[in-house]
């Protein structure tokens, strides 16, 4: 099952370097923050929206790690009732 089906609580959080494992590129992590960025829009309380948002930070500097870029990918806009 690819990576962005699997619930958040299924997926490796870190890249596994040892035993054969591949390692995730840049562009991956990349779009896991944006994936995380989606949920946060979609969620319905400030404490698990922050806690996507934080995620969406975390990859892009993963990102930005790898591949000498600055995570500058700007949240949108949250819509408000």
């Amino acid at each position: 099952m690819p990576w962005h089906r699997r619930p958040p609580y299924q997926r490796r959080a870190l890249p596994v370097t040892a035993r054969g494992a591949s390692m995730k590129t840049a562009a991956d992590y990349r779009a896991m923050a944006e994936e995380c960025f989606e949920w946060a829009r979609e969620t319905q309380t400030d404490e698990v929206r922050a806690s996507y948002l934080k995620l969406a930070e975390v990859w892009l500097n993963y990102a930005s790690k790898l591949d000498g870029l600055p995570p500058t990918r700007t949240p949108p806009a949250l819509e408000t009732d």
